[in-house]
């Protein structure tokens, strides 16, 4: 994602309306993001039931959707530079969604992990662009308010992420805390047609083996943790996890893998924020 500062904005040809419009798709990509943080946590205890799930499975279910929205964040931020905010904003939200439909109708706890996870890669793609795409439409004097709107939604979507989940387990069942998203990932591709297309003219080289590394090794890392108490935290292969985990996340961080493209010169690192909001949330 570019700076602040150097970013090429037409938003002199965009419409108050549209603008309006813009903020609220971008608004509604963010907060389903931030709500499928959390909206899976009430559904838990009947994912177990349905399932027979293990404690470790269940923080599976979870944290491979932080993990992988945490680790891709920066890779998602420079695609959607390079190739078009819109663009990967649209294949973010139909991946999403599609894994949604996934996550619902999982005949297994393996099944909905995974498909968790390729939420987590529509999220990592979709949640860049949203801010992106904020600095691109509106102009200098009018980004502190649209950026304050864009970060209250996304608190107040994970805050409210546990209360929802619990009303739609409580009256019609666990695959409804995923079928939510279907409505809303239409809604935010039929609004995408009022966003107008952006990228970044200087090209940035994408930084993919640093993000695969760094993703890797937060995964060995988390793995380890999750793992640790039914295998044992001295275990070999607990200790191994930890060991690979260090060894991948210290390689992700050498200068050959250095951030894809952080905000040098504005007044807030989207990525890093992003990235920490994303996993105290979860």
């Amino acid at each position: 994602m570019p700076t602040l500062s150097r970013e090429v904005s037409p938003a002199g040809k965009v419409s108050t309306v549209r603008k309006n419009w813009v903020l609220f798709v971008v608004s509604l990509t963010t907060f389903m993001v931030f709500v499928d943080a959390t909206v899976v946590n009430t559904a838990l205890p009947s994912i177990a039931r349905d399932f027979a799930a293990t404690n470790s499975t269940l923080q599976w279910v979870v944290n491979s959707y932080s993990l992988l929205v945490a680790g891709l964040l920066l890779v998602g931020g420079t695609t959607g530079d390079r190739f078009g905010r819109r663009k990967l904003l649209a294949f973010g939200a139909v991946l999403f969604g599609g894994a949604a439909v996934g996550a619902a109708l999982s005949p297994n706890a393996t099944v909905l992990v995974a498909m968790r996870g390729l939420q987590g890669v529509g999220a990592a793609f979709m949640l860049p662009s949203t801010l992106s795409i904020i600095t691109n439409v509106f102009e200098r004097h009018e980004r502190a308010k649209a950026i304050a709107v864009w970060t209250a939604v996304g608190g107040i979507a994970a805050g409210l992420g546990p209360v929802l989940g619990g009303l739609l387990v409580d009256n019609i069942g666990w695959a409804a805390v995923f079928w939510l998203h279907v409505p809303v990932v239409a809604i935010i591709i039929t609004g995408l047609s009022i966003v107008p297309e952006s990228r970044d003219s200087r090209q940035t080289p994408m930084d993919f083996p640093g993000a695969i590394l760094g993703t890797s090794g937060l995964l060995a890392v988390v793995y380890g943790i999750i793992q640790g108490p039914e295998s044992g935290w001295t275990s070999a292969g607990i200790l191994s996890f930890f060991a690979i985990g260090g060894v991948l996340l210290a390689a992700s961080h050498s200068p050959t893998h250095l951030p894809a493209c952080p905000f040098g010169d504005g007044p807030t690192r989207f990525p890093s924020v992003a990235s920490r909001q994303t996993s105290m949330r979860s």
